[in-house]
């Protein structure tokens, strides 16, 4: 600044005169004006190309990792409406499993009425625009949940009639499972996920499978769960364990006594017991003291729901009891 300082006015001329004077403030108010405007212009075209190249989809991807979701989701969805992000995947992928992880309250805080659908609807998209698992890969903890809400869409649009909208969608996601997925990726550490194990989203006229009769013991016998224990007892008020065992199984067509030892003599010992057997317990071999249902099947940790005296109606895990497995005796098959 010295040397504008001592510059002589007469050693300018022309327009670098007029500069100078814009510099150091001296010119008409017409010029000052015009020489402002300039420099605003300026700093805005500026400011603009900072912002240039920034993918902000960084800072979504920030705020989910942080599990900020709501703000995550508000970030993407304006970006949505932006051209240079419109068919970005993960645009969908974050407004999807961001939406995942609210409540309903907060969705419909946000505007959504329907958060299943927004769910479905744009993680769908996701897939549709994605040309490579690396995008699908950040995601891998949520589609598991995200595929549950999927299947319960489906229902919803077959009873609603709208089965067009949603087969498209769940024709894309099992499509891009079988295709992309299954090849690269696994939802679970132990299983890929493939086609088949996504066909109900694409069954459309089938079914519901009725329960087996493994299926309905379980669920009768776990009824009881909490029952007291009383002997002689063959009620929700109270049971023993023959008691129990002969209330559930009587039920299919056991026809059994109540008695462990007699209910013994009814059934054909089984290597390979399966849900519905009976369990018996002793000290020694043909000293039977308990009996209990199977509700697991071989070659599967024997598992079995029974009346006990401490517990009343409860499940065991008999090979991690220090209790039951030394005393388990054998299995038995008492139904046909």
């Amino acid at each position: 600044m010295w040397v504008c300082e001592n510059i002589g006015e007469e050693s300018l001329s022309g327009i670098h005169y007029k500069v100078w004077q814009a510099i150091r403030g001296r010119q008409p108010k017409s010029m000052q004006m015009r020489f402002n405007k300039f420099i605003i212009l300026i700093t805005i075209l500026l400011s603009s190309f900072s912002g240039f190249g920034v993918n902000h989809l960084n800072k979504v991807e920030e705020l989910f990792k942080a599990k900020k979701y709501k703000q995550a989701y508000k970030k993407a969805y304006k970006l949505k409406g932006e051209p240079a992000y419109y068919k970005k995947p993960k645009t969908y992928f974050y407004l999807g499993f961001s939406m995942l992880n609210l409540s309903k309250e907060v969705s419909h805080k946000l505007g959504v009425s329907n958060r299943d659908k927004t769910i479905v609807f744009n993680v769908s998209k996701g897939l549709e625009f994605s040309k490579s698992t690396k995008d699908i890969q950040r995601f891998q903890n949520f589609f598991s949940a995200f595929t549950t809400i999927a299947k319960k869409r489906v229902g919803v649009a077959k009873k609603s009639r709208r089965e067009k909208e949603w087969k498209n969608i769940t024709n894309l996601l099992a499509n891009h499972f079988s295709d992309t997925i299954s090849e690269h990726w696994e939802i679970h550490s132990k299983h890929k996920v493939n086609k088949k194990e996504l066909s109900h989203l694409v069954e459309w006229n089938k079914k519901p499978s009725k329960p087996t009769r493994s299926d309905s013991i379980i669920k009768w016998a776990k009824t009881y769960i909490g029952t007291p224990y009383k002997y002689g007892g063959e009620s929700r008020k109270g049971m023993d364990c023959s008691g129990f065992t002969s209330t559930i199984l009587n039920q299919f067509g056991a026809q059994l006594p109540h008695s462990s030892r007699l209910q013994a003599a009814k059934g054909k010992k089984v290597k390979k017991y399966k849900v519905g057997d009976l369990a018996f317990f002793g000290h020694k071999k043909g000293n039977i003291n308990h009996v209990a249902i199977i509700i697991s099947n071989h070659p599967s940790p024997l598992k079995v729901i029974h009346a006990t005296s401490s517990k009343g109606v409860t499940e065991d895990d008999v090979e991690k009891s220090s209790y039951w497995k030394p005393r388990y005796l054998y299995a038995s098959r008492v139904l046909k």
